[in-house]
């Protein structure tokens, strides 16, 4: 769950259970408002964004010795378009394979990422795809 608290924001992330009450299992402050919050199709990240017009992967694993949960490992800023609106960041969505992730920006520009093993997000036009922004 993402949200915010006057005028900061929050990323919120439970248990699920059919059997037993939702606990709270990690919270994120952040500086401002998140207005959307994305799980990986595979559990392992989730991606962030809003008012401060980027993009964050942060760890879902608990993996001690390696990563732990909640560390930050991605994160990709957005420019305001000279003249025009802020580069909020309004969506996110994951590929079935956890490997591609697509955000939309308040811009009207929309990006695409692939997403490799090492967390290191790249925009789909540095690989060489054609394709409007």
């Amino acid at each position: 769950v993402g949200g915010e608290s006057r005028g900061t924001g929050f990323v919120r992330i439970y248990t699920s259970s059919t059997t037993q009450p939702h606990t709270l299992r990690h919270e994120w402050k952040a500086a401002k408002p998140i207005w959307v919050v994305r799980v990986s199709p595979d559990m392992s990240v989730v991606a962030v964004g809003g008012y401060d017009m980027s993009v964050r992967i942060y760890s879902l694993l608990d993996q001690p010795g390696h990563v732990e949960l909640g560390t930050q490992l991605a994160v990709v800023q957005y420019a305001p378009a000279k003249g025009g609106p802020p580069a909020f960041v309004w969506s996110v969505c994951w590929a079935e394979d956890s490997k591609r992730l697509a955000v939309g920006c308040w811009t009207g520009k929309a990006y695409v990422y692939y997403v490799d093993s090492q967390l290191q997000a790249r925009n789909s036009e540095e690989e060489g795809d054609e394709g409007d922004d």
